[in-house]
């Protein structure tokens, strides 16, 4: 039986960057590791054709994340206020396909920069409001005010996510660099330091220096982000999936 007509007869059918994935692991298997450790990949790759949605979901997750069809640090521990809407869900999903980088790291972002309530007029002490925080600069520059964002509702300011996101497109390959976008409107710090002691960023933002060596990386600075991370079971049920 042919390679493809297997794929169309599996009982659940996995999307074709996780099969192709799981068809090298068994063929790396087979050449690069012992033969016990082969077996058992190989084994698994035979045996996920069958498997349900669910325990799909779950192999993705232990899927390294460099390989395709992976969702390792894409999903966390936290759970989602039952407040968001089905629909609020899924336009962040069309959102996040279209500038090219995971829903669950925008939900982080914003759930981190409104402190959980994803509300649209959560402001700060500067008059930062919203979503990912838009400051009075940036909402002018994007063809609002902080004044209208704060009279919109959740789903009508993902709008205003979106067009602020839009430069960065296929610039947001990991929850750092989706929150380095909101933090520091750019992307690509990679590990290296984003503030350092003597600056007036460090020292508005000295709290993120986590090792206290006087460098705030981005790694430091989405330490928290990712505790809003949501878990799968919270983000198939808000979704209404």
């Amino acid at each position: 039986m042919s390679d493809r007509r297997k794929l169309q007869e599996i009982e659940h059918p996995l999307d074709y960057s996780l099969w192709v994935t799981l068809l090298l692991m068994g063929c790396v298997a087979a050449v690069a590791v012992p033969d016990y450790i082969g077996a058992g990949i190989q084994g698994l790759t035979k045996s996920a054709t069958s498997l349900p949605g669910k325990a799909v979901e779950g192999l993705r997750s232990q899927l390294p994340s460099w390989l395709p069809g992976s969702t390792k640090n894409v999903y966390g521990s936290y759970t989602l206020p039952s407040k968001l809407e089905p629909e609020f869900i899924k336009e962040v999903e069309a959102i996040a396909k279209r500038i090219g980088t995971k829903p669950e790291w925008i939900l982080a972002v914003m759930g981190f920069e409104t402190g959980g309530t994803y509300s649209p007029c959560k402001q700060n002490f500067i008059g930062a409001t919203g979503l990912i925080q838009f400051i009075r600069p940036t909402a002018r520059a994007l063809g609002t005010s902080t004044d209208e964002l704060c009279g919109m509702n959740r789903l009508e300011q993902l709008k205003w996510v979106e067009k602020y996101y839009s430069p960065f497109k296929g610039k947001l390959n990991n929850l750092e660099d989706t929150y380095a976008a909101v933090l520091t409107g750019r992307t690509g710090w990679g590990r290296g330091a984003v503030w350092r002691a003597g600056s007036i960023e460090y020292r508005q933002n000295r709290g993120l220096d986590i090792n206290r060596d006087g460098a705030i990386t981005m790694q430091e600075a989405a330490a928290k982000v990712r505790s809003y991370l949501p878990s799968l079971a919270s983000y198939r049920s808000e979704r209404g999936s």
